[in-house]
């Protein structure tokens, strides 16, 4: 009686163990969809997907120009498209906050040679980045 109250305690923790697996392999799958692009997971709606993600860009985009508000006047119509650019080449990166995703946006457009006068318009400890 012991061994087969045991037996089937392994075998239920064995299914709990699949599942959690195969949730995590689910979510990662989902995550990766949403900040990089990547193919959906299976039983997904893809256009419900596209949305979410340009949700999650936009979001983006907002902490950016909240945290370097001249950003906006400096560089015009086109800094939009410069900062979705860079949010879908470069995926935040896990442990990462806002001050250094807006950062890596600085940094990015000055490697990219895209905003030239910005950077030479902004405060000195901006460029030692």
């Amino acid at each position: 009686m012991i061994n087969a109250r045991a037996n089937f305690q392994n075998k239920s923790e064995k299914k709990l163990v699949e599942a959690r697996n195969q949730i995590a392999f689910q979510q990662s799958a989902l995550l990766a969809n949403l900040i990089s692009g990547a193919s959906p997971p299976a039983g997904f709606d893809r256009k419900r997907l596209e949305i979410f993600a340009k949700t999650l860009q936009y979001k983006r985009l907002r902490t950016i120009l909240t945290i370097y508000p001249w950003l906006e006047q400096a560089i015009g119509k086109s800094l939009e498209d410069e900062i979705i650019t860079y949010v879908q080449r470069f995926p935040l990166a896990a442990g990462s906050d806002a001050s250094s995703d807006a950062r890596g946006f600085l940094k990015y457009a000055r490697v990219a040679s895209r905003i030239k006068q910005v950077l030479r318009q902004s405060d000195s400890h901006l460029l030692s980045l």
